[in-house]
């Protein structure tokens, strides 16, 4: 048998002590793999007893595969208030949320002041989107120039930019500091609604009326659903036992606008016109209640 000599074995013993660390290696990475196979489908399996599944994307649609994920654990959506703001929503949300699962009271989830058309997964039981789900609606709508004039009074461009550069995007967002003037001087230059409460209004209404493809919709003026607080509580879920704590609210004229200084009456009658179809449905769904 040749030699190999001393510098041929060492070459040789490296060579094997390589080879057998890789075989060790790949064998651990395996048996890593196989642990957390079964790890995750287990935790899976929990999450499953626990009646929790995965958020549906908000673009999914409500046709095939996505309407059985919509309506598989309608027991964890809960209800969605919404409003085109200045009509009291929050209040009403506030003592809801106490009694029944809801969206914030403060928009913190930024849902209170979506359109309908925001929402692009819903079939005739719930809508789906955001992260959340919702099998009940209750749309808050009102005069729009008392919406204009409360939010900008309090927020500023805040709270119209939500409607005006959302989903039915109808303009670039307001600046920070701009005036109510300058606000209603746009309106009257191009002859339209230029915050977005039309569009959110009319979705709503769409929605409503199309219950094939949406969840029960109630539309409401900031007058109906404070003088019949406990009978919309009912419709929303919560118990025979709390609706006394909603018998409290009832509609204050006081807090309605006041004709802003910087608007004359015959510009006023302009931008009124510019929401007859707000104006419209608010009066259907009067009738309606």
């Amino acid at each position: 048998m040749r030699d190999l000599g001393v510098g041929e074995t060492h070459r040789r013993s490296w060579c094997m002590l390589l080879t057998l660390t890789g075989i060790v290696a790949v064998s651990n990475i395996f048996s890593i793999n196989l642990y957390l196979s079964k790890h995750i489908t287990s935790l899976s399996d929990n999450k499953k007893d626990l009646g929790w599944s995965p958020p549906i994307d908000a673009n999914f649609t409500a046709a095939g595969k996505n309407e059985t994920l919509l309506t598989e654990n309608l027991a964890a959506c809960d209800i969605l208030v919404t409003s085109q703001g200045g009509v009291g929503s929050s209040s009403f949300l506030e003592q809801l949320s106490k009694y029944a699962r809801a969206n914030s009271p403060s928009d913190q989830d930024g849902l209170k002041h979506k359109a309908a058309s925001c929402w692009k997964s819903h079939n005739s039981s719930s809508i789906n989107g955001y992260g959340r789900c919702f099998t009940k609606v209750l749309v808050l709508i009102g005069d729009p120039l008392h919406t204009i004039e409360s939010t900008w009074r309090r927020f500023h461009a805040v709270h119209l930019n939500k409607l005006r550069s959302g989903c039915n995007k109808v303009g670039d967002p307001y600046e920070e500091n701009i005036s109510l003037h300058e606000i209603y001087s746009e309106m009257l230059d191009v002859g339209k609604d230029m915050t977005g409460i039309d569009q959110y209004v009319q979705s709503w209404y769409k929605a409503s009326q199309d219950r094939s493809n949406w969840p029960e919709i109630k539309i409401v003026t900031s007058q109906t659903i404070y003088d019949n607080a406990v009978e919309f509580a009912r419709w929303l879920g919560v118990n025979d036992e709390d609706l006394r704590h909603f018998s409290g609210f009832s509609y204050d004229t006081s807090k309605m606008h006041s004709i802003h200084p910087d608007v004359t009456k015959s510009e006023r009658v302009r931008l009124n016109e510019m929401f007859e179809n707000v104006t419209r449905i608010a009066e259907l769904v009067t009738e309606i209640h």
